[in-house]
């Protein structure tokens, strides 16, 4: 039964921190020193102090704010001329692209007769031969460009820049709205976190000394069942006394541990279980 219930807090604690359910795990038991000071425990004010400069989740409004005014600057831009300055060059290939040439054959035609003497009259044979042009001629031949230069001075835009100037500063004053609201709640956190605390302390020294007590009462009562003057009735019942009083003055250590490990996190100290 008690291994069942071991192996069913592990297979609980493997699905909390998301680990794999074949994998095993152990579980460390955290040291707590016995003599528990209260100097040790942080004043909540110095923990905020710490916690609102650092916590990351303050630090994303502070991003957000810085973002929301930058967009009051971009829409503020749109008010201001715009000068353009244009460009393009192409050109292109095409392996349709020939070029013809005339050549003479060496033959000769003839095309009549000289009048008197009737001397033929010759004219040279020609073709045309056709030539594809090369790659790069072509690129050359084809190249064209042209550059240009524009201004685009605004005039009416409908109102859209104040729009969205004024839309700006709502979303400045949301990040402002949200920032003060995560303060609130990271202060009330650690104001809980120190209460619990120093709740947790009290507790613990009022267990150790309930859990003391126990134990003397136990130790007169095994006493007096040894001298014959109690029966093992009442020395069970002192026992089951003690471990009570030993069960709860444990869990106060543990419940102490926790709430002061949790103001270490909020001054960004790094958790031991040490």
């Amino acid at each position: 039964m008690a291994k069942s219930q071991h192996d069913m807090a592990l297979l609980t604690l493997k699905n909390i921190l998301q680990v794999d359910l074949n994998k095993d795990i152990d579980v460390v038991v955290p040291i707590l020193v016995e003599n528990v000071q209260t100097g040790d425990i942080p004043k909540a004010a110095d923990v905020f102090a710490v916690a609102v400069e650092n916590r990351p989740e303050i630090l994303t409004h502070d991003f957000r704010i810085q973002s929301a005014k930058k967009n009051i600057q971009i829409a503020k831009a749109s008010n201001y001329p715009t000068l353009n300055f244009l460009g393009n060059i192409n050109t292109f290939y095409t392996n349709q692209n020939s070029t013809s040439a005339q050549m003479l054959t060496g033959n000769y035609t003839p095309i009549g007769f000289v009048e008197g003497t009737l001397q033929k009259v010759l004219i040279p044979e020609t073709q045309y031969n056709t030539i594809k042009t090369k790659y790069f001629p072509q690129l050359k031949n084809f190249l064209n460009y042209s550059f240009g230069v524009g201004l685009t001075i605004p005039i009416y835009n409908k109102n859209t820049v104040r729009f969205a100037v004024q839309q700006a500063t709502k979303q400045i004053a949301i990040a402002e709205l949200n920032k003060q609201i995560s303060t609130i709640e990271l202060n009330n956190n650690i104001q809980q976190a120190y209460i619990k605390t120093i709740t947790a302390e009290e507790n613990y020294f009022a267990t150790q000394k309930a859990y003391l007590a126990s134990q003397q009462s136990y130790d007169i009562a095994a006493e007096r069942v040894k001298e014959g003057m109690s029966t093992q009735l009442e020395l069970n019942l002192a026992k089951n006394t003690l471990i009570g009083a030993q069960s709860r003055w444990t869990q106060a250590k543990y419940e102490y541990l926790f709430n002061k490990k949790l103001l270490e996190f909020y001054q960004g100290k790094n958790i031991s279980l040490e």
